[in-house]
């Protein structure tokens, strides 16, 4: 989701890293926050010892409509800083595994 939502508010991803722990100041260019958030979410992942990916987990191809219907339909989406499409949902559950 940090991929897909990072265009929309790169300074909340600033944030985001820095409270990730990340050193991100404020002058860094976008490309910098996006690869330092995202290397610190990945380090926040590790550090609580998760190891598998969706695949790892059972999901396939198969399951993708389904799953993409129902995260639209969750209501965190209202949130969500960037409104998907049911094609780029299933977009990101592809890039998780």
């Amino acid at each position: 989701m940090i991929d897909f939502n990072f265009e929309t508010a790169p300074d909340k991803f600033r944030q985001i890293g820095n409270a990730l722990g990340a050193d991100i100041p404020f002058s860094a260019p976008p490309d910098e926050i996006k690869d330092t958030t995202l290397s610190a979410f990945r380090n926040l992942k590790q550090a609580a010892g998760v190891k598998v990916n969706l695949c790892e987990l059972g999901m396939t191809q198969k399951d993708l409509p389904a799953l993409a219907e129902k995260a639209l339909a969750d209501a965190c989406m209202l949130t969500n800083p960037r409104q998907p499409t049911a094609d780029e949902v299933i977009k990101i559950y592809e890039a998780a595994c």
